[in-house]
């Protein structure tokens, strides 16, 4: 949505030079281009991305044309059907881009060097200036230096093509001129993209750097080649090793042969996405989101092709390829994914047939061809039959005539997604001046609109990854003087018109507040000398060390005279430090001498965004006074289940008064 909205501010005349997707001017003036031509609409919005999708298949298509139609069919299958391929390729999102871009300058440079060493200039012109547009969609484009510096040295090594190379040394300086010229032109600051970059970054899970080397190790060892097998992303990667193990790790030197070019070339550019750093200041790898990798998808795809078609005559490679398959399989079964049973064990079932076959009829290879080619578009079905029944159409248009029935100076609530969505269908301002609000970034309404109604929607509330910890008060505890205005059984959509958006923190009545920072002993709490100073604390010179549980904050509730309230909130808070994953919990029980009568505990891992760094963790409790016994006991802790490394400060306990339900 962001770049729809960039899209949109543009063709209004406004560049946002503090907004560092503004400079990804491919998908924002291509966007904005077919928004023009068509409306602010999904049409309009899904075209360019499906033009530059079907341009790349259409690449692949070149580069396997005077193959077999047994290679041909794999190729195009292999790319096609990757299920996130096929998921980003009406999507408003800058992978496809990159995707198209380096699958594009790896075509350029390969007909270059195989088929037409004439007219230098002009491939060095199309090589410079698809790199370029790539660099342009997204920074990342960079992850592909590595390929284009080796076959720049070992040209130069060996005094080959030594014309071609000096033309793109020169054109890309060139290029990159005008291009920082453009930047200055709008900006002022010839540096404004990286300065704007470096000041809209955050700590996130994908700040290595940030992190303990144990995190880092992970990420270069396992977890991509994990991520990239589990999303069957590795599918043509597989054919690609097992070509590498029959053949010989020295076959991929041999470039002068186009297949091994593009072998060579898939193995250079699946290391560098693997290990490459995306920053000049630390060692930062790329983030596990496979959008991010979707550019490998082609360019394994055209040498997997012949792989597989080799496959279908060589016994030993097939047999290669079941044994690494069945990896595959493993890795995919404990990573609790679908493409187990969506892809590795239909693959695996075809290796089996090909090994088994003896006798191989003309139509064998093409036969098998099409089967491995259904076998891969499984998941893409199932995908597509799950995107009709979210009903997205449905969930369009229910909300697009909802903003434009109620009219304007309306506040209209909902969840982060949501809301994006909901500034979308109003096309940024165009058909009303209703406000959108987002429940979670704000909990208050500080302007006073007359007319507020809440949008309830499963499914972008799942897309917001949000638990119902993160729900305010007032969504979960609907006054019951809220109307409900629409309701649609179809996609669970329910919106209501409210009359106050009722916050325990600030509108109910404060009993009890305790605030323990460590730095010394508090009535109610048992620090158990747990005070460290092993690591910075979150403030003030000290915190505590978690072994299992945690200093633990305990009150008896007859202590407080509760009988002019209707209900309780207990809002409790504070700042953790793990130098790993954990399934810690954030304790809140109420128990008398018989035990526990109530308990609630909340994960804490979803809270820490990077490791070995402070992250606030709050979580709450509403109780009616009816529930309440007698003589209960409120106590609230951590607990560190995995008694891994944990660190808390600023640990804080609220009690709130509420008179009546709001």
């Amino acid at each position: 949505m962001e770049y729809s909205r960039l899209s949109v501010e543009l063709l209004r005349g406004h560049f946002d030079s503090s907004n560092h997707f503004s400079y990804r001017f491919p998908i924002i003036i291509l966007t904005a281009i077919s928004y023009k031509l068509f409306g602010i609409n999904d049409f309009a919005g899904c075209i360019p991305p499906l033009i530059i999708s079907c341009t790349i298949l259409w690449i692949v298509y070149l580069s396997l044309k005077n193959a077999s139609k047994v290679t041909l069919i794999t190729g195009l299958a292999l790319c096609s059907f990757s299920n996130w391929f096929t998921f980003y390729t009406d999507k408003l999102m800058p992978d496809i881009y990159v995707a198209f871009s380096v699958s594009l300058a790896l075509f350029i440079l390969h007909q270059y060097r195989f088929h037409s060493q004439k007219n230098t200039i002009l491939y060095s012109l199309a090589l410079c200036g698809t790199l370029l547009f790539g660099f342009m969609a997204k920074e990342t484009i960079v992850l592909t230096l590595p390929l284009f510096l080796y076959f720049c040295i070992k040209d130069i090594w060996q005094k080959k093509q030594l014309t071609f190379w000096i033309s793109n040394i020169v054109i890309g300086i060139i290029l990159l001129f005008l291009y920082f010229i453009v930047i200055w032109h709008i900006t002022g600051d010839f540096t404004k993209r990286f300065s704007t970059i470096d000041s809209n970054s955050y700590l996130n899970s994908c700040s290595y750097g940030e992190q303990s080397i144990e995190i880092l190790l992970k990420r270069i060892t396992i977890d991509f080649f994990t991520l990239m097998i589990s999303q069957s992303m590795f599918i043509a990667f597989i054919l690609i090793l097992g070509s590498i193990i029959i053949n010989g790790i020295k076959s991929l030197f041999k470039t002068d042969d186009s297949l091994n070019f593009y072998i060579l070339s898939a193995i250079i550019l699946v290391l560098s996405a693997n290990f490459m750093s995306i920053s000049i200041t630390s060692y930062n790898p790329m983030c596990l989101d496979p959008r991010h990798y979707l550019y490998l998808i082609p360019v394994t795809a055209i040498p997997a092709a012949h792989i597989f078609n080799s496959m279908l005559q060589n016994r030993n490679l097939n047999i290669t390829l079941i044994s690494l398959i069945a990896i595959a399989i493993l890795i995919s079964y404990l990573s609790k994914t679908d493409a187990t049973i969506m892809h590795y064990i239909p693959i695996l079932i075809l290796l089996i047939i090909s090994v088994l076959t003896k006798k191989k009829t003309k139509y064998y290879s093409i036969s098998m061809s099409i089967l491995f080619a259904i076998a891969l578009a499984l998941k893409p079905f199932t995908s597509y039959q799950y995107a009709r029944q979210v009903k997205f159409e449905r969930q369009t248009e229910i909300i697009h005539n909802f903003i434009k029935t109620i009219g304007n100076n309306n506040l209209i609530i909902s969840n982060p997604v949501q809301t994006r969505f909901n500034d979308y269908l109003n096309e940024f301002g165009q058909l009303s001046n209703n406000i959108f609000f987002n429940y979670i970034d704000s909990k208050k309404d500080t302007l006073g609109l007359l007319n507020k109604y809440l949008i309830i929607n499963p499914h972008t509330e799942y897309l917001s990854h949000i638990s119902e910890n993160d729900i305010p008060y007032y969504v979960k505890n609907l006054n019951p003087n809220s109307k409900l205005v629409l309701q649609d059984e179809f996609t669970n959509i329910k919106i209501y018109k409210i009359t106050d958006l009722f916050d325990p923190e600030s509108d109910g009545m404060l009993i009890f507040n305790s605030l323990n920072n460590f730095e010394k002993d508090y009535q109610y709490w048992n620090n158990y000398n747990s005070r460290s100073v092993e690591i910075k604390p979150y403030e003030g010179d000290s915190c505590a060390k978690v072994i299992e549980f945690s200093p633990t904050f305990s009150v008896e509730l007859k202590d407080f005279n509760l009988d002019s309230f209707e209900s309780i909130y207990i809002y409790t808070s504070l700042y953790c430090n793990y130098d790993n994953s954990t399934n810690s919990k954030l304790a809140i029980s109420l128990e008398t001498k018989d035990g526990n009568y109530k308990w609630e505990g909340l994960e804490i891992n979803k809270y820490l965004k990077a490791y070995s760094n402070w992250w606030k963790v709050s979580s709450t409790l509403l109780i009616h006074k009816n529930e309440i016994k007698q003589n209960s006991k409120l106590s609230i802790y951590l607990w560190n289940i995995d008694k891994k490394n944990a660190y808390i400060d600023n640990f804080e306990v609220k009690i709130i008064g509420i008179i009546k339900s709001k």
